[in-house]
């Protein structure tokens, strides 16, 4: 789904699944721009499929990022699962400080860890790539839709 606002917000969401046979997938994503140079976008996808022994394997991903005046964070984790062994599980980060340094961060369950600090540019986009205007210009019918004068408007919410 899509909605965009005339004053430049804009909020972008799908889910979506998928199954062949005894394989699984699922996928949910967003990206919301609050019109202002700001965004947080993220997703979350996992699958699974028969180990042929009865069992499941599954695994995933999912992370997020929330951006504003060229700081922010970025933060996610990636799992699996097979039956007869330990979940195995990695978390990760980088917190942007808008001056060129960027901290990558993380663990994971087999005790892997890191907190470094770079020196790296830091990309978002903070623009959607189909904004109000061109929603409104790929809707012909809604630009038909006759306006009413205000004093119609007004009218019309006073009636009861």
């Amino acid at each position: 789904s899509e909605v965009y606002w005339s004053g430049g917000k804009t909020e972008k969401w799908a889910d979506k699944w998928g199954r062949d046979g005894g394989d699984v997938w699922h996928e949910t994503w967003g990206e919301d721009y609050d019109g202002f140079d700001g965004c947080v976008k993220w997703t979350d996808r996992w699958a699974e499929r028969p180990d042929g022994y009865g069992g499941l394997t599954k695994w995933g991903d999912k992370w997020r990022e929330e951006f504003k005046h060229g700081v922010g964070e970025k933060n996610g984790e990636t799992w699996q699962e097979i039956p007869g062994q330990d979940k195995y599980q990695r978390w990760w980060g980088e917190n942007h400080f808008g001056d060129g340094r960027v901290q990558k961060h993380g663990n994971s369950s087999t005790g892997e860890h890191w907190d470094v600090t770079e020196h790296m540019d830091t990309y978002y986009n903070p623009i959607p790539h189909f904004g109000y205007d061109l929603a409104l210009a790929h809707s012909p019918q809604l630009r038909d839709v006759p306006v009413l004068p205000r004093d119609d408007i007004l009218d019309l919410e006073f009636e009861s």
